[in-house]
């Protein structure tokens, strides 16, 4: 990751629509940050970051440039899912108030989506609410997480089970951190951007199929494209459904699945590695159920394939996906109450075709059986 720098690069500002809410997304360097954040007025900077090293010297050098504007800290957060807590946000909260933080303050978040949805939790309940600035530093996080206004964070083996929505005023994504990502950053990235495309924008279906590679090598400019489809997917239905009940629901196509394989690998299977293989699920639980055509379902294949994600579960000593174990997490998946279902059915997000997902209850859902749900996974990505 670079060092954050002062010289100018080229700028855009992409207004991403939720509800009626239009919120600058800037894609540039750092003076043209600083120059959107000079604007906030803020009498402090609390600048939110992972502990792992290079986030560290990165929301260090960030705070440093932020210095010039107003006074400026830097807290840490522990890395990786078991902090992504009601605790974790406690300790913030009262760090945040030991560095002075007042209601005239705003909360930068610097990182993944774990930093960027803690300190969007955390800035959504300091003082009742406070300002709140997101500058995503991998591919998943500026393509997915930082698009929502959901804020929020696990309880013990249940993913985003706590949360509120909060508006941020800013959203800064730095290219030449597009740039540095590791292979696997960019892979897990890309997955969120596939799904947007296969239930939202199929158009993007050829883009993505020319452009996608194995070894995730892309230039600047290719990066940035990405960013963009996955702006112009999510700005479709957040722009109607901003708290992401109805229509929105659809971009949890995938996670149903996806979810539970995180929480029974404990996280080993990465949120986007996930999100690609419930897709493969879904995919065929659509075409169990007569809804899905096998071409589209091969789709799904080709294009995970072409962006070097996995198909199935990678060997591990113990074997932590059981028909069993695998049940017990979909029953308790976080989209159940939104249509009827029975204890041997799951909700979940399935197709009809490409961009167009089964509905009930005029939302995107559908039932499906349980049994088949997990002996399609089972069978599909052992």
């Amino acid at each position: 990751m670079p060092t954050v720098v002062d010289e100018s690069l080229p700028a855009e500002t992409v207004a991403l629509r939720i509800g009626d809410t239009r919120i600058p997304y800037l894609i540039g360097g750092v003076d043209a940050f600083l120059a959107a954040a000079k604007d906030l007025h803020a009498d402090k900077w609390i600048v939110v970051a992972s502990e792992q090293p290079t986030l560290r010297r990165y929301a260090q050098d960030l705070a440093e440039a932020l210095s010039t504007i107003a006074p400026s800290s830097v807290i840490t957060l522990g890395d990786g899912e078991r902090f992504k807590s009601i605790a974790t946000v406690e300790r913030l909260c009262e760090k945040a108030v030991e560095a002075g933080a007042t209601r005239s303050s705003v909360m930068v978040t610097v990182g993944g989506g774990n930093a960027c949805n803690i300190g969007g939790l955390c800035a959504s309940l300091l003082f009742r609410g406070i300002r709140l600035v997101q500058v995503p530093t991998t591919l998943m996080a500026m393509s997915d997480v930082v698009l929502s206004l959901k804020q929020g964070v696990n309880l013990t083996g249940m993913k985003n089970m706590l949360g509120t929505y909060h508006v941020a005023e800013l959203i800064w994504a730095d290219p030449q951190v597009l740039t540095t990502l590791p292979p696997q950053e960019v892979r897990a990235g890309l997955a969120e951007i596939i799904k947007n495309s296969l239930v939202l924008t199929p158009h993007h279906v050829d883009v993505l199929l020319a452009t996608l590679n194995p070894a995730a090598e892309y230039t600047a400019g290719q990066l940035e494209k990405f960013l963009e489809m996955a702006i112009e997917s999510k700005s479709l239905v957040l722009q109607h459904d901003p708290r992401e009940r109805g229509r929105a629901l659809v971009l949890e196509y995938g996670h149903t699945v996806g979810h539970a394989l995180e929480a029974l690998s404990s996280n080993r299977i990465t949120h986007g590695f996930g999100v690609g293989l419930g897709m493969r699920v879904a995919a065929r639980v659509s075409h169990r159920l007569g809804h899905l055509d096998e071409q589209s379902v091969a789709m799904h294949d080709r294009l995970l394939r072409r962006a070097g994600l996995p198909l199935g579960i990678p060997t591990y000593e113990d074997e932590f996906m059981t028909a069993d174990r695998l049940r017990g997490k979909l029953i308790c998946d976080n989209k159940r109450g939104y249509i009827g279902s029975a204890d041997d059915q799951v909700a979940m997000v399935l197709l009809n075709r490409l961009g167009v997902p089964v509905t009930t209850a005029g939302v995107p859902l559908a039932v499906a059986p349980a049994d088949m749900v997990v002996e399609t996974a089972c069978e599909l990505l052992s």
